[in-house]
Parts: structure tokens; sequence; C-alpha cells
């Protein structure tokens, strides 16, 4: 039993990880169960993110320890981004399904996942400011790893593209969303081909954001196959009706989801800006309160209220956050689910709280362009005001100059 145990013992990547600049999988050892627990010292190895070609997922060509983590997700390895979801820097906290925080040797938060071994995950990343899906489609056909989905055109489905990998590593279908709004949303794929396709992606986005900041505003869940109705349970689970993986049915429903978390990683994303923005404002609070001399200029206080207009428009004239999409007006099932997740995730609180904070920083701006503007008005007062005693100076030895010589004159 115990030389059995050995023969199948093997390794597995559980995790990976920016620190730096370098990818870090967290190794973990495969029991003779098929379950991945860690060791009891972790092992950490430099792993380069230009590594994973994108050519070779699904093809077995990574070394031996990452094929054993992507040939054995059947057997419930826990494909959770325990590093990659973390969130370092943030000051908000945002609720993850069936996961608890923990902090790893490097200080940096992750995500501890319990769940059985018949549960997959969810994880939705907001890349860049705007996707050429167009192009995105023809790269995934030239490609040929994944295969994009034809829409009814009654579907109305253009701002997205789903794709179902060719490849099977599991009974269960690796799937992906990708939103022209720059969000892409990953159900039942594994780390390393995750960042695979985001390293992908790169040549297809729009003003992309910054690594760390799409991974500290990622979105993770978890779903499970089940015989009873799709539904989204209170504790975030998601749970699929037991249907053809292929069927549009199972599509659809996958999508609404889907949709939900692409709205929440980019609400996260401009949550995270107006954050920075805030921060940076913040010097100009204090200078204010002790009258202190403000460093700001005009040109500065109306560059930095662009930002914020455009930060407004797109929260609320250049998305769904405020409405529900024309998608849902006639399908009732698929809009109760929409609505659920949105409210699992507070985005309509989030919005709304964000709106009350974009407020308070147009008044903060207009309140030290008003000071800025007096402080101008009153310079050209007092330029005015030297001007004109220079010239009623000039009158007076004008008329000193005439009166003299008026009377030598005489």
């Amino acid at each position: 039993m115990a030389s059995t145990a050995r023969r199948l013992m093997g390794f597995a990547v559980n995790s990976c990880m920016q620190f730096g600049n370098h990818k870090l999988v967290s190794v973990t050892r495969l029991s003779i169960y098929g379950h991945c627990r860690p060791l009891s010292q972790t092992t950490v190895r430099s792993f380069h993110f230009s590594d994973v070609n994108r050519n070779d997922i699904g093809s077995g060509k990574f070394g031996s320890g990452v094929n054993n983590a992507v040939t054995n997700t059947t057997s419930g390895t826990d494909w959770s981004p325990r590093l990659t979801s973390s969130n370092v820097t943030k000051k908000r906290t945002k609720r993850k399904a069936g996961s608890k925080v923990i902090m790893d040797e490097f200080g940096v938060r992750g995500y501890d996942h319990h769940h059985d071994e018949m549960t997959f995950p969810v994880v939705a990343y907001a890349t860049c400011e705007e996707m050429n899906l167009e192009e995105l489609r023809k790269g995934l056909l030239k490609q040929g790893l994944y295969t994009p989905t034809e829409w009814d055109e009654d579907l109305d489905l253009e701002d997205v593209v789903h794709s179902t990998a060719k490849y099977s590593i599991g009974v269960e279908a690796r799937e992906i969303f990708f939103f022209r709004e720059g969000a892409v949303v990953f159900w039942n794929v594994p780390d390393l081909e995750r960042f695979s396709v985001l390293k992908f992606m790169k040549n297809f986005q729009v003003r992309s954001y910054q690594e760390m900041e799409v991974m500290q505003e990622s979105e993770y869940m978890l779903y499970a196959n089940v015989n009873e109705s799709t539904r989204l349970t209170n504790k975030g689970k998601i749970l699929i009706k037991g249907i053809t993986d292929d069927s549009v049915e199972a599509i659809l429903e996958k999508y609404t989801f889907s949709n939900a978390m692409a709205l929440s990683v980019k609400l996260g994303i401009w949550e995270s800006t107006l954050e920075k923005f805030v921060d940076g404002i913040e010097h100009v609070v204090e200078e204010l309160k002790y009258a202190k001399k403000i460093k700001l200029t005009r040109d500065k206080v109306l560059q930095k209220t662009g930002v914020l207009f455009s930060l407004r428009h797109e929260l609320n004239l250049n998305s769904d956050l405020l409405d529900t999409p024309d998608f849902y007006w006639e399908r009732d099932r698929l809009e109760s689910l929409y609505q659920k997740t949105i409210n699992y995730l507070s985005i309509n609180r989030r919005t709304k709280v964000m709106n009350e904070k974009l407020n308070q920083c147009f008044e903060l701006l207009e309140l030290i362009l008003s000071h800025l503007n007096d402080k101008h008005h009153v310079r050209l007062e007092w330029l005015i005001i030297l001007l004109i005693t220079v010239e009623v100076g000039f009158e007076i030895l004008h008329v000193l100059d005439r009166f003299g010589k008026a009377t030598v004159y005489y």
C-alpha cells in the first residue's frame, strides 16, 4: 500500500501569481486520492509569464509539474486564484464566494478555498477600456485552440464573444466570455491557461490596464452542475442545471452570470481609479485646512476635473450599471439570475457610493477653482491699480513739467 501511494504521489501547480518581475508558482503535492494538498514547507519556484506559450495550452508541452496541474482537473484540483486575485492595496473589500482571506509568505493576500470536488471556478478580469472583438474572433480561429460560438441574430449579442476550448482536459468544458468593454470571464479554466489567454488578448486591447490592477480587481466565484433549476445561492455559489454544455440555454445562463461579473470588475477598476484620484488631491484638503498656499494651478484643476467627468461618463452613461440591459427584457428567468448576481456583488450600492464620492470630489475641485479664480481676479485688480497709479504719476509729471515751463516764461 505504501509503495502504491508513493508511485501515485505527484506534484501539481496549485496557484500562480505575479511578484515583482516574476511569476511564482506554489507547488503542492497530489495525494493518492487525487486532491491537491499543500506541502508542509511550500516550495516556490520562479516562473516567468513568457514561459507559457499560448499555442501549448492543452497540448501537453509544459513541464511535468505543469502537465500534472493541467491534466488533473477532473480529480478536484483547486484552480482558484489564491494569489492572483490578491487585494494588496485596496481599502475596499469585496465578498468572495466560498473563500476566506489568507496571507502568504510574501505578505500578499490571497484566498483559501474549501469546496467539494464537483465545483469549478469562475474568474473575471477587466483588462482594458475596450476590446476589438472582431479581430479577437479572427485571432481565436487562427490560433485553433478555442472555438467561437456563432450567435443567432435575434439574440443581439454582438458585444460578447463566447468560445469553448477544443481540447478537453476533463469532463467539464472550459469556456471563456470576452466582452467588448474590456472584461473577460473564465469558466473552469486553469490558472496557467488563464494567464496565457490574458497575454494573447493584449493584441486586441485598447488602452490596457496595468497587470497588477487587473489581478487586484478580479472576481472569483464557484459553480456546480445540479439537477435542479439554475440559481445563485445566498452564499454566492452558482448552481447550473445539468444540461449539455453546448446548448444555447446553458450558454445563455453562463453569459448572464458572466455579464454581472464583468460589470463588477469594470466597476472595481473605476473604484480603484477614483481611490488613486482621491489620494492625489488629499494634500489639497490639508492645505485648505491649515490655510496654506495651494500648489495646484488652474490648468491642473481643469485637467483633474476632466478625469472626474470621464469617470462619471463611463460609470453612468457608457455602462449598464444604472439599468438592466435590453437583452433581459423578454427573458424574465435570465433577468432574475442577473439581478440576483448584481445584488450579491453589491453593484448598485457600490455605484451609488462611487457617485457620491464623485460629487464630493467635484465640490472640492469647484472650491479650489473658485479660490484660484478669486486669487487671479485679485491679482488682475492689483495690476490695474498699479497701471492706473503709474498713469496718474506720469500725468502729474507732465503737469509739473508744464507748470515749470510756464513759471520760467513769466
